[in-house]
């Protein structure tokens, strides 16, 4: 789902003069040539991994950040923070519909300003932070 950069071919199949170059996955009857044949595959498997490497792996976050192998275990990607929405707290009115809570009749304001539990300069300065006063 996310965009993926185009990868080049790892191997050119064009040779020299711009035509394109003899596959090698032709099948042969010769038994030496159909044992280089497993090893071609063998090979291209590799190949496959590195082209993995290239395109998901540290090699490609280094390749754009310039970045060597000491430097990359330093960097720690950033990520965003996201919070999650904060319900509107109302009650019934007379008719049934929704009426927002005043600031006054929250329990933050009840417990901490009409009714304090601790006389604690911290639970003070908590409350001031929370909803920012000075």
């Amino acid at each position: 789902m996310g965009n993926k950069l185009p990868t080049p071919p790892l191997h050119s199949t064009h040779d020299e003069n711009g035509e394109e170059a003899a596959s090698n996955s032709s099948v042969s009857t010769d038994s030496e040539d159909s044992s280089t044949d497993s090893s071609d595959e063998v090979d291209l498997e590799a190949e496959g991994e590195e082209a993995s490497l290239l395109t998901n792996g540290p090699a490609y976050y280094n390749m754009f950040l310039g970045l060597d192998e000491e430097e990359d275990k330093c960097v720690k990607p950033n990520v965003k923070k996201r919070r999650g929405a904060k319900g509107v707290v109302y009650y019934s009115g007379e008719q049934g519909q929704p009426v927002v809570v005043p600031p006054t009749r929250s329990v933050w304001y009840g417990m901490y300003v009409e009714h304090p539990q601790l006389d604690s300069p911290r639970f003070h300065k908590r409350f001031r932070r929370r909803f920012r006063m000075p």
